[in-house]
């Protein structure tokens, strides 16, 4: 049991958090070992990417709200979450569409 749960893990967070700094801080080494051509693949890929990809951008996005809007926290938390899982959703849409064969 302990393994699946590592697994699991790592197939959700590790493998997917690994890819995002690769492509941030090493491009040359991403291109290398990890880009994906084939399109099933690569769709497959960018759904391992949604949690990750969010719960890096959530704390990014929540900054600005937080610095200027001090009134209500529970809809700044809300609304910020709402438009980074948009932002999140159109990303991998249009990397879909304009990457599709």
């Amino acid at each position: 049991m302990k393994y699946l749960k590592s697994h699991v893990w790592n197939y959700l967070f590790g493998e997917p958090f690994r890819w995002l700094l690769y492509y941030f801080f090493q491009p040359d080494r991403f291109k290398r070992e990890i880009e994906i051509k084939d399109f099933s693949i690569r769709i497959r890929f960018l759904m391992r990417l949604i949690i990750p990809m969010f719960l890096v951008s959530y704390p990014v996005a929540l900054v600005l709200p937080i610095i200027y809007l001090q009134s209500n926290w529970i809809s700044v938390l809300l609304i910020t979450a709402l438009g980074t899982m948009l932002g999140v959703t159109v990303g991998i849409t249009w990397d879909i569409l304009v990457k599709s064969p």
